[in-house]
């Protein structure tokens, strides 16, 4: 889990803002079963990179009771409505919002930086596959992932235990291959 690397308490606001609309956003499609609907961005001024469009992983459910228990805190009355008392020394404030991001992110399977989070890659796609497969048919090809993303992160793993005649495997192709 990053810890939230902003030391002004105005980044740290806008932190809070994206992080819990995001985390609104998609509690409100998971629990009314629309979880295949894309969320909404947030502003892009307040991110370092670009997001890929916001669609939920369903083999991400595990952290759905996570994000809300973290919605919990941050909408309490500590903080909601608080936004100009913000602090980055509130240790359980950044705690709670390292933790939402991590699980936005998981959740989301991109990466959520900030603008001042300069130690931090950009916000993007983070891609982990694992394939195998026992036998590829002759004259086919397996690709572990195609089309967009930054090609940062992307970790592909393909094994498989005979190769026919003709075929190919390949990790990842960008989409304009």
């Amino acid at each position: 889990m990053d810890p939230i690397a902003l030391f002004a308490a105005p980044a740290v606001g806008v932190a809070y803002n994206v992080l819990v609309d995001l985390a609104r956003g998609a509690l409100a499609r998971w629990y009314s079963g629309r979880a295949d609907e894309t969320v909404p961005a947030p502003d892009r001024a307040a991110l370092r990179g670009t997001l890929e469009p916001l669609r939920m992983d369903p083999a991400a459910s595990t952290f759905v009771p996570a994000i809300a228990g973290d919605l919990d805190v941050l909408v309490s009355e500590r903080y909601e409505g608080s936004l100009q008392y913000l602090s980055p020394d509130d240790a359980l404030l950044m705690e709670a919002l390292a933790r939402l991001r991590a699980n936005l992110e998981a959740l989301f399977g991109q990466r959520i930086t900030f603008r001042g989070e300069d130690a931090r890659s950009e916000s993007g796609a983070r891609v982990r596959i694992r394939l195998d497969v026992a036998d590829i048919d002759e004259n086919s090809e397996v690709t572990g992932m195609s089309g967009g993303g930054s090609g940062e992160d992307i970790n592909v793993h393909l094994r498989a235990r005979n190769i026919n005649g003709g075929s190919k495997i390949v990790g990842y192709k960008r989409g304009d291959e």
